[in-house]
């Protein structure tokens, strides 16, 4: 179940990718300045990628349990747009986050988190509202 969910989302992000000129393509990588030389962005903007993973969500039937597989394999890619769709797929289980969630980012994310944009977008996305809700304010400190 988890691949063929991880299939689907790698197939629709590489269907989705601009065709982007080499100029485009050189600006794009000036902006997110990666930390490792072998990143990739394919250039789909988030706002696809939340769609991409709104309707794999919606198609598969995932556990949260599941959800975990899936973003512990899509961060370790070292494609941009699948780092955004690991945790954006996760984040439609956010019911279910609890303190080994924010054990989880510290230990599979963070080792693989190569550019600003990422890491911001997943704290401020992610990590942020969950420590913000009432009762988990201990965890924040």
């Amino acid at each position: 179940m988890t691949e063929d969910v991880i299939i689907e989302i790698k197939n629709l992000l590489v269907e989705k990718t601009p065709r982007l000129t080499p100029e485009q393509k050189s600006m794009m990588y000036k902006i997110i300045n990666p930390d490792i030389s072998n990143y990739v962005k394919y250039g789909v903007k988030v706002a696809e990628i939340e769609n991409i993973v709104k309707n794999v969500y919606n198609k598969f039937i995932c556990t949260y349990q599941d959800a975990i597989e899936i973003f512990k394999t899509l961060t370790k890619s070292n494609v941009e747009e699948e780092k955004f769709a690991a945790f954006f797929f996760l984040n439609r289980f956010k019911k279910n986050f609890n303190e080994g969630t924010i054990h989880l980012f510290g230990e599979e994310y963070a080792k693989h988190c190569h550019t600003w944009s990422h890491c911001d977008s997943t704290c401020v996305r992610v990590i942020g509202p969950f420590l913000g809700k009432q009762g988990n304010e201990e965890l924040a400190k």
